[in-house]
């Protein structure tokens, strides 16, 4: 097992690239030439500056948000995604792994257990359900993400993230992004300092149609705002989350956004 420490995803994507395509062994899913390093976790430091930005390589803004904001307010809104993402929709349009739909009230569970008892082990958020997605056919869409688990050390929220597959060029900024801006907005609700975010993959890769753009990423060349999650001093329960969220999923004028939430509204409008 390979672990890359990084200070934050913006500053250590190039990183990550670098690691499969040296330590990459071609393999075939699908039949789709890929590289792949295997078992990796990547650990941030930090969970602020997740996003990739500036970095040479074409990063949306729309679908980091529309990603996050979902996940955070549990909820599955498919027309927020670019058209891009067609191909993954069942026939009725629904996304059938929506992380937002699958976590359900299951972030509202993992405050109150921490509340309730700052050293629980059971703060656990899970997405692969076997009922739904050990079946077959296969659906086009079941979820990458296997469970988050939320625990407090050292007086400091901590995420643990665990993945069947991490894309590295397609899916890892975007989920590096999404589940920390999850753990901020988690560590606003708790009154605590966000700590390290750790993302274990049982496969870390690229597909071969992607391997040539790798040479295009380069350090950031600025560091611009990125938001610190969603509800801030504003929310005090889950459901003030989830109702945030809606507001900027809809870009409701009404709500007093945040900065950061501001942020949302504006890249979702992109």
């Amino acid at each position: 097992m390979t672990e890359i420490h990084l200070p934050n995803g913006r500053d250590g994507y190039v990183e990550i690239l670098s690691h499969v395509v040296v330590a990459g062994r071609p393999v075939a899913p699908r039949g789709l030439k890929t590289l792949d390093a295997g078992e990796v976790t990547i650990v941030l430091e930090s969970p602020y500056d997740a996003l990739p930005l500036h970095t040479g390589r074409k990063m949306s803004k729309r679908i980091a948000a529309a990603e996050a904001v979902q996940l955070i307010g549990g909820f599955s809104r498919p027309e927020l995604l670019p058209a891009s993402f067609e191909r993954f929709k069942e026939d009725d349009g629904s996304f059938y792994g929506a992380y937002g739909v699958r976590i359900g009230g299951q972030l509202a569970e993992v405050v109150r257990k921490l509340r309730t008892d700052r050293d629980t082990r059971q703060a656990v958020i899970t997405l692969w359900n076997p009922a739904l997605d050990n079946v077959d056919p296969p659906r086009r869409d079941h979820p990458c993400t296997v469970a988050i688990g939320f625990r407090i050390y050292d007086d400091k929220l901590r995420t643990n993230v665990l993945m069947r597959s991490s894309d590295a060029w397609l899916g890892i900024p975007y989920d590096l992004f999404q589940f920390t801006q999850l753990q901020l907005s988690a560590a606003h609700l708790l009154n605590i300092e966000p700590g390290p975010y750790s993302h274990r993959t049982w496969s870390l890769h690229i597909y071969e149609e992607h391997l040539p753009l790798v040479d295009t990423v380069t350090t950031p060349k600025s560091n611009a705002f990125q938001p610190c999650g969603i509800g801030g001093v504003s929310a005090r329960s889950v459901e003030d989350l989830q109702v945030r969220a809606l507001a900027i999923a809809h870009r409701r004028d009404w709500m007093s956004y945040t900065e950061s939430e501001r942020w949302y509204v504006d890249a979702l409008a992109s």
